[in-house]
Protein backbone atom coordinates (compact mmCIF):
# COMPACT_ATOMS: atom_id res chain seq x y z
CA UNK A 1 0.00 0.00 0.00
CA UNK A 2 1.50 3.23 -0.56
CA UNK A 3 2.46 5.49 2.21
CA UNK A 4 0.66 8.98 2.32
CA UNK A 5 1.04 10.59 5.56
CA UNK A 6 -2.20 11.16 7.54
CA UNK A 7 -3.77 14.36 6.15
CA UNK A 8 -3.53 13.46 2.63
CA UNK A 9 -5.51 10.08 3.43
CA UNK A 10 -8.00 11.62 5.28
CA UNK A 11 -8.45 14.00 2.65
CA UNK A 12 -8.67 11.33 -0.09
CA UNK A 13 -11.15 9.28 1.62
CA UNK A 14 -13.40 12.05 1.94
CA UNK A 15 -13.81 12.69 -1.30
CA UNK A 16 -17.21 10.98 -1.60
CA UNK A 17 -18.77 12.64 1.62
CA UNK A 18 -20.13 15.70 -0.17
CA UNK A 19 -22.59 13.17 -1.72
CA UNK A 20 -26.01 11.67 -0.75
CA UNK A 21 -28.36 9.24 -1.19
CA UNK A 22 -30.58 8.77 -3.13
CA UNK A 23 -28.27 11.26 -5.76
CA UNK A 24 -29.66 14.29 -6.98
CA UNK A 25 -29.54 14.29 -10.84
CA UNK A 26 -27.87 17.96 -11.09
CA UNK A 27 -25.27 16.38 -8.99
CA UNK A 28 -24.41 13.54 -11.21
CA UNK A 29 -21.80 15.48 -13.55
CA UNK A 30 -19.97 16.34 -10.33
CA UNK A 31 -20.22 12.97 -9.29
CA UNK A 32 -18.41 11.36 -11.98
CA UNK A 33 -15.52 14.29 -12.00
CA UNK A 34 -14.71 12.93 -8.52
CA UNK A 35 -15.25 9.69 -9.43
CA UNK A 36 -12.45 9.59 -12.22
CA UNK A 37 -10.11 11.71 -10.31
CA UNK A 38 -10.33 8.88 -7.47
CA UNK A 39 -9.49 6.35 -9.75
CA UNK A 40 -6.75 7.62 -11.37
CA UNK A 41 -5.62 8.63 -8.37
CA UNK A 42 -5.42 5.07 -7.42
CA UNK A 43 -3.30 4.67 -10.51
CA UNK A 44 -1.16 7.11 -9.58
CA UNK A 45 -0.78 5.55 -6.05
CA UNK A 46 0.70 2.22 -7.44
CA UNK A 47 3.72 4.57 -8.83
CA UNK A 48 4.16 1.93 -11.97
CA UNK A 49 4.49 3.64 -15.30
CA UNK A 50 3.13 1.02 -18.03
CA UNK A 51 -0.05 1.25 -15.63
CA UNK A 52 -0.67 4.33 -15.69
CA UNK A 53 -0.15 4.41 -19.62
CA UNK A 54 -2.65 1.65 -20.24
CA UNK A 55 -5.04 3.67 -17.71
CA UNK A 56 -4.63 6.38 -19.77
CA UNK A 57 -5.54 4.90 -23.18
CA UNK A 58 -8.90 3.27 -21.52
CA UNK A 59 -9.81 6.50 -19.79
CA UNK A 60 -11.80 7.81 -22.58
CA UNK A 61 -13.88 4.51 -22.67
CA UNK A 62 -14.11 4.38 -19.28
CA UNK A 63 -15.80 7.85 -19.32
CA UNK A 64 -18.25 6.86 -21.88
CA UNK A 65 -18.71 3.66 -20.06
CA UNK A 66 -19.69 5.68 -16.56
CA UNK A 67 -22.09 8.12 -17.94
CA UNK A 68 -24.01 5.66 -20.06
CA UNK A 69 -24.19 3.70 -16.73
CA UNK A 70 -24.85 6.26 -14.33
CA UNK A 71 -27.31 8.18 -16.10
CA UNK A 72 -29.34 4.76 -17.87
CA UNK A 73 -29.57 2.55 -14.85
CA UNK A 74 -31.63 3.83 -11.98
CA UNK A 75 -29.61 3.43 -8.88
CA UNK A 76 -26.39 2.93 -10.62
CA UNK A 77 -24.79 6.36 -8.90
CA UNK A 78 -26.44 5.44 -5.75
CA UNK A 79 -24.65 1.49 -5.87
CA UNK A 80 -21.15 2.88 -7.13
CA UNK A 81 -20.87 5.97 -4.20
CA UNK A 82 -22.00 2.83 -1.99
CA UNK A 83 -19.41 0.89 -3.55
CA UNK A 84 -16.69 3.72 -3.42
CA UNK A 85 -17.01 4.72 0.24
CA UNK A 86 -16.31 1.13 0.81
CA UNK A 87 -12.88 1.04 -0.63
CA UNK A 88 -12.34 4.49 1.04
CA UNK A 89 -13.16 3.16 4.61
CA UNK A 90 -10.80 -0.03 4.11
CA UNK A 91 -8.50 2.76 3.23
CA UNK A 92 -9.23 5.01 6.10
CA UNK A 93 -8.30 1.59 8.43
CA UNK A 94 -4.65 0.75 6.19
CA UNK A 95 -6.51 -2.46 5.29
CA UNK A 96 -5.03 -2.81 1.54
CA UNK A 97 -6.63 -6.27 1.19
CA UNK A 98 -9.60 -5.64 1.82
CA UNK A 99 -9.83 -2.06 -0.15
CA UNK A 100 -8.31 -4.13 -3.09
CA UNK A 101 -11.61 -6.57 -2.68
CA UNK A 102 -13.64 -3.43 -2.83
CA UNK A 103 -12.05 -2.16 -5.70
CA UNK A 104 -12.83 -5.12 -7.57
CA UNK A 105 -16.16 -5.54 -6.62
CA UNK A 106 -17.03 -2.03 -7.68
CA UNK A 107 -15.22 -2.89 -10.99
CA UNK A 108 -17.44 -6.28 -11.46
CA UNK A 109 -20.78 -4.47 -10.19
CA UNK A 110 -20.35 -1.81 -12.79
CA UNK A 111 -19.13 -4.24 -15.48
CA UNK A 112 -22.50 -6.39 -15.18
CA UNK A 113 -24.86 -3.05 -15.34
CA UNK A 114 -23.03 -2.40 -18.33
CA UNK A 115 -23.16 -5.76 -19.95
CA UNK A 116 -27.04 -5.87 -18.96
CA UNK A 117 -27.88 -2.38 -20.25
CA UNK A 118 -26.57 -3.27 -23.55
CA UNK A 119 -28.13 -6.89 -23.83
CA UNK A 120 -31.41 -5.22 -23.08
CA UNK A 121 -31.62 -7.72 -20.00
CA UNK A 122 -32.27 -4.77 -17.65
CA UNK A 123 -36.26 -4.85 -16.62
CA UNK A 124 -36.10 -1.28 -14.37
CA UNK A 125 -38.75 0.80 -15.65
CA UNK A 126 -36.83 3.45 -15.02
CA UNK A 127 -33.86 2.73 -16.98
CA UNK A 128 -34.18 5.11 -19.54
CA UNK A 129 -33.14 8.04 -17.33
CA UNK A 130 -32.84 11.59 -19.64
CA UNK A 131 -29.55 12.01 -19.68
CA UNK A 132 -29.10 15.93 -19.20
CA UNK A 133 -26.37 16.32 -21.90
CA UNK A 134 -28.60 14.41 -24.51
CA UNK A 135 -31.37 17.06 -23.55
CA UNK A 136 -29.21 19.92 -24.63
Amino acid sequence: MVKWDRERLAWFVSLFDEFTTPMDPERIARYLKVDDYFHRTIVAAAENRRLTQAYEIVCVQLDRFRHFTSYRYHGRVDQSLSEHRMVCEALSRGDAEEAARSLVAHISSAEEKLTAIVQGTVTDPTLAQANPKEAE
